[in-house]
């Protein structure tokens, strides 16, 4: 292939196929030949760092890991294991004086209208005064128009408006504790971790108890129709409406329920959490062919994008609620099996 033709996504690949081939120093040459800004990903640096180190190359390795694990991310957590340190949570939150937020809302009337047509509960037009309020908003303006959101209770758009400030460590706004009493009422008799649950609950909704997706799927955890159908049938419950599916209370029963039927079947919560999103049937033809693979390199091999970032992004999530639910923390390497065992024949 001709170096132009050498994108992020053929380099990735590439380092991926390494990866996958435990060939450590073609991986190591791949992830040196990316540009810096893709080189200095977490996930790049992870790998470049173990992959130094399966050659023998431990002191170079180290400081890799001493400065991705400061980090608060999947991998910052998984380089905080391997060097057997605390994580790094690094919460900073947004501030913002009360004269800074009533001027905000009275520069951008749609940011006022949006609370009051919220106030109003009419939310979907209330989503859109915010949208047309937001959309041209400096980083500044946007992280004190999340702050007022989350001021509000409005936790959805606090998250989204967090994100899109580029402000990612004001660790109550992002990762508000919502629901907590209902997830600990239905997890408790399932043995389930409520921490892994308010991760799912994070990444499917941000917490938006109406969403929709174009997929279908509804509510705080995402169930579709069908699978909500079938896992109330399971617990003789009656069939569920879209107007159930949209309730709080239904879709965490329902779909902390369905989350213990694809643990009980897979066997593990990192391959739980893979088909929650992909589906149990694709989860197992990615199965390893031949003998136990180390679990980090299953996931970041996972063939789909969509599902490698989900599986990360959920464990990485269940740990920062960990802190957030006033529950010590479970370390990845414990929240995770040691190896992923091979399809069976």
């Amino acid at each position: 292939m001709p170096e132009s033709a050498r994108d992020e996504t053929v380099r990735g690949w590439q380092a991926r196929s390494a990866l996958l081939h435990r060939d450590w120093r073609t991986l190591v040459a791949t992830i040196d030949t990316m540009p810096a800004e893709e080189r200095n990903e977490g996930e790049w640096r992870y790998w470049w760092a173990r992959a130094q180190q399966q050659l023998g190359n431990g002191a170079e390795a180290l400081p890799v890991l001493q400065a991705l694990a400061t980090e608060r991310s999947y991998h910052g957590f998984l380089a905080a294991d391997a060097l057997q340190q605390k994580y790094s949570l690094n919460n900073r939150p947004i501030t913002a004086t009360e004269a800074e937020l009533a001027e905000l809302q009275q520069r951008v009337p749609a940011l006022l209208r949006a609370g009051e047509l919220r106030q109003a509960q009419l939310i979907y037009d209330a989503r859109r005064e915010w949208t047309f309020g937001t959309r041209d908003l400096s980083p500044r303006d946007l992280e004190r128009a999340a702050l007022l959101a989350h001021n509000w209770n409005w936790n959805d758009r606090a998250i989204f408006t967090a994100g899109k400030s580029g402000h990612l460590d004001d660790l109550e706004l992002r990762f508000p504790v919502l629901h907590a009493q209902e997830v600990m009422r239905v997890t408790a008799p399932l043995q389930l971790d409520p921490a892994w649950v308010m991760g799912v609950m994070r990444q499917e909704s941000a917490f938006t108890v109406d969403i929709r997706s174009s997929a279908g799927a509804l509510g705080l955890m995402q169930l579709m129709p069908g699978t909500a159908a079938d896992v109330a049938r399971a617990l003789k419950l009656p069939k569920p409406n879209t107007a159930d599916l949209v309730q709080a209370n239904t879709n965490i029963r329902l779909g902390s329920n369905y989350l213990k039927q694809t643990l009980d079947s897979l066997g593990n919560t990192v391959l739980a959490t893979a088909a929650y999103n992909a589906g149990p049937g694709r989860v197992r033809r990615w199965l390893p062919e031949a003998g136990p693979m180390p679990t980090p390199l299953w996931v970041d091999t996972i063939p789909f994008s969509e599902t490698r970032g989900y599986v990360r992004n959920v464990l990485a999530f269940a740990t920062i609620y960990d802190t957030r639910l006033q529950r010590p923390i479970t370390p990845l390497q414990s929240r995770m099996p040691a190896t992923i065992a091979p399809r069976r024949p």
